[in-house]
């Protein structure tokens, strides 16, 4: 009876003691629910992957977050928070909440983040400006780019991130001193954030022309201050293209077939950055565009005021449930490498061309950042294979030991 007791009142020490630390490390989430994701985590271990594999998960797709196998992934990145001209994290858009922070501010959200945490994933947030005259202001007023970095500081202390993604989008060609005024936020960013935080990981979005066009992005002095470069390898050919084409073509660009494409996107970024500190863009949708003839490859689109414009974007879920690829007249275009349908909408009698992300474009991508020794992928985006198991299983397949 003794041993017995004695037994006990060690079970319920240790029971105890994991209870309190629980509670302490992550005090954003009820204990008994950590208690949970732990016992889960134990059925559950994290895949070995030799890449990181980041998954974007968007606010508008949030709701999508219990299908994310945390297990398959080594960070997710939650888009984001969007800043203004004056360096302050948006969180009224009129007389509503800003949707992005709203999203990151529920308990649904922080309980997902506690579960990344014991599931072994790393978390990190986007923070966002995509508008010039913001960006512009934002680079001329070092209060606010102090503010700005403030407002980052208590995200990662509040939330235990670990990493934050910036995702500075100008349009056009700014003026050149807006490229150093840049380097010079980046730097006052990398040096501030890591003396606090020395393990955050620090990653730049850039887009596919980076590399090529007069942008924000001086890589020569960006490389040492960033830990990784996140290529926006999608939407080549958009929902405002004038011209139904691939999503994101891996050739063509030389060959005069298409305007750009993604492996000359990864040449151009060698020139500059160390393939250790890429990390690939891969999309899991392509796009839906009405056109003027659905038979011919790259047919002309209708302009956005017309009355026959259509765009939409078909996710990796929705062209499996709705079986595309077995419904429509579908052709896989090996310059792209990305599969291409037609078809007759019954209801508007308007001719459509679809490009696909399927699981042969994905595994080709995935298969090239491996090749090319990448630091990893970046998924855009979680959610858009909800209800699938195809593409964790060829994560896995390629990316574990």
């Amino acid at each position: 009876m003794k041993l017995l007791i004695n037994f006990l009142l060690l079970l319920a020490l240790i029971i105890g003691g994991l209870w309190g630390y629980l509670s302490f490390t992550y005090p954003d989430t009820p204990t008994q629910q950590t208690a949970l994701y732990f016992v889960e985590h134990l059925a559950r271990p994290h895949e070995k992957l030799t890449k990181n594999v980041l998954g974007f998960l968007p606010y508008w797709k949030v709701e999508d977050k219990d299908t994310v196998q945390l297990t398959a992934l080594t960070d997710v990145n939650y888009f984001g928070l969007t800043v203004n001209s004056t360096g302050e994290i948006i969180q009224l858009m009129g007389n509503q909440t800003d949707p992005g922070f709203r999203e990151w501010n529920t308990q649904a959200m922080r309980d997902f983040v506690t579960k990344a945490h014991i599931m072994g994933t790393k978390v990190s947030a986007s923070i966002i400006c995509q508008d010039n005259t913001a960006i512009e202001a934002l680079l001329n007023n070092t209060d606010a780019q102090e503010k700005l970095i403030g407002q980052i500081d208590e995200q990662i202390s509040t939330r235990k991130l670990d990493g934050i993604n910036i995702d500075f989008e100008y349009l056009g060609e700014p003026d050149t001193a807006y490229q150093q005024r840049f380097t010079e936020l980046s730097k006052r960013l990398s040096t501030r954030l890591k003396a606090k935080h020395p393990n955050l990981q620090l990653t730049l979005s850039i887009m596919p022309r980076s590399a090529r066009d007069q942008d924000l992005f001086d890589f020569a002095k960006l490389v040492p201050l960033y830990d990784a470069f996140i290529g926006m390898s999608y939407d080549y050919y958009g929902a405002t293209a004038d011209v139904a084409g691939p999503g994101a073509p891996m050739k063509g660009y030389k060959e005069g077939k298409y305007f750009f494409d993604v492996t000359t996107t990864y040449a151009d970024y060698r020139k500059f950055i160390p393939k250790e500190k890429i990390i690939m863009g891969v999309p899991y949708y392509g796009w839906d565009r009405t056109v003027t003839d659905q038979d011919k490859l790259m047919s002309t689109t209708y302009a956005a005021d017309h009355a026959n414009n259509y765009s939409a974007i078909i996710s990796y879920s929705r062209m499996k449930k709705e079986n595309f690829k077995q419904t429509y007249t579908c052709i896989w275009e090996p310059v792209a490498q990305e599969t291409w349908c037609s078809y007759t909408d019954p209801q508007t009698k308007l001719p459509h061309q679809v490009w696909l992300s399927d699981e042969k474009s994905i595994g080709i991508r995935f298969a090239f950042a491996k090749q090319q020794q990448f630091q990893g992928i970046a998924i855009w985006n979680l959610g858009y294979d909800t209800g699938y198991n195809d593409l964790y299983s060829l994560i896995t397949k390629t990316f574990s030991n």
